[in-house]
């Protein structure tokens, strides 16, 4: 009878680990899962990360393209007024010109009429 008892206690001991051991496994388990998941969501939050970075990088060059853009038109209106500038200027000598040689073609005229 003792025997019993001794069996019966050794039986249920060895019930208590093996369910324990059911739970450390499950609890094991369970944290790999969470870690799992923890790593995914900070991969999540990484991508983002690259994302929004990627935007605003691509922002930036939007920007540097946009003022790259709005300085060579203003180069080109820089360009046009110099233009607008020369070509006045060279009316103004061509009418000076114009007058002045419309002078002197008179006087050499003159001169070759009296020789």
């Amino acid at each position: 009878k003792a025997q019993d008892v001794k069996k019966q206690a050794q039986d249920k001991a060895g019930d208590a680990k093996k369910q324990f051991d059911k739970k450390v496994e499950e609890g094991k388990d369970k944290a790999q899962d969470l870690k799992k998941q923890a790593g995914e969501k900070v991969d999540e939050a990484k991508d983002k990360a690259q994302d929004v970075k990627k935007q605003a990088g691509e922002k930036v060059d939007e920007a540097k393209d946009k003022a790259q853009d709005v300085k060579k038109q203003a180069g080109k209106k820089v360009d046009e007024a110099k233009d607008k500038a020369q070509d006045e200027k060279k009316q103004a000598q061509d009418k000076a010109r114009g007058r002045k040689e419309a002078g002197t073609g008179q006087g050499a005229r003159r001169q070759e009429a009296s020789r």
